[in-house]
């Protein structure tokens, strides 16, 4: 049989993170970008905007920790985080999103779990088909 041509791929630079460390679908289409020091921008027409969010005098990026995770529940009515606090602790915080924004007031911390070192501290999240929250925290060291 004929071997078809490889496909013709180009890429085109949309924009530049510090150190991007996680990424999800936002309201109306955005693309939300979790930089690993502790802010979170948006992706839009111009590149990544200012932080919505930035918890970077919250974390830490010694070793493998820092803001590892985002993600928007399924009816984008909740913003999650997934990141390691200072003492080195995985945290889960939510906030609620209205007309597509964050509303800081309503921070909440939802899980925590200590790691007992600075190294294989995952921080993953997603929401399943089934409508729940999965999160990865690595083994700890």
């Amino acid at each position: 049989p004929a071997v078809a041509p490889p496909a013709e791929v180009v890429l085109t630079e949309v924009a530049r993170a510090q150190a991007p460390s996680a990424g999800a679908a936002g309201p109306d289409g955005t693309v939300w970008i979790a930089e690993r020091a502790g802010t979170v921008r948006v992706l839009g027409d111009d590149g990544l905007g200012e932080p919505v969010l930035d918890i970077s005098a919250e974390t830490t990026i010694d070793g493998e920790r820092g803001l590892l995770g985002v993600a928007f529940d399924p009816e984008f009515a909740h913003f999650y985080i997934s990141y390691t606090d200072l003492e080195g602790t995985s945290t889960i915080d939510e906030f609620a999103v209205r007309d597509g924004q964050l509303r800081p007031e309503t921070r909440r911390t939802v899980l925590t779990q200590e790691q007992p070192y600075a190294n294989h501290n995952g921080g993953d999240i997603r929401f399943g088909p089934d409508g729940y929250l999965y999160i990865a925290f690595g083994d700890g060291g």
